[in-house]
């Protein structure tokens, strides 16, 4: 069974243009090995700058199996030079019923 995923990024200082750099390259690179499905990810940045990626795993296997895919990997790599890996709940607006976030052209 598919899942959705909520990654949320804090770039470092200067980082922002890297780091959507490399996301732009992440669900496309996931997709083209089958980790994941072929559905649009949505990208997002909240008020204090972090920047949300959301997509679709084809399933919990693949979502293990992409962590040790080197093309994988690389991308992974260059994003944690470029930004701290947060969660959902240090995004300001997500205590609200209704969370609204900036949309990012891919």
């Amino acid at each position: 069974m598919s899942e959705i995923v909520f990654c949320v990024y804090k770039p470092k200082s200067g980082c922002k243009n890297k780091l959507l750099s490399c996301i732009k390259l992440n669900v496309p690179t996931l997709q083209k090995l089958g980790f994941a499905t072929d559905r649009k990810p949505i990208i997002c940045q909240s008020k204090e700058g972090q920047i949300l990626e959301i997509f679709e795993w084809k399933s919990e296997a693949s979502a293990k199996l992409a962590h040790s895919h080197p093309d994988v990997e690389a991308i992974w790599g260059k994003m944690e030079k470029y930004a701290e890996f947060s969660s959902l709940a240090k995004v300001l607006e997500a205590d609200q019923p209704f969370v609204h976030l900036k949309a990012i052209d891919t």
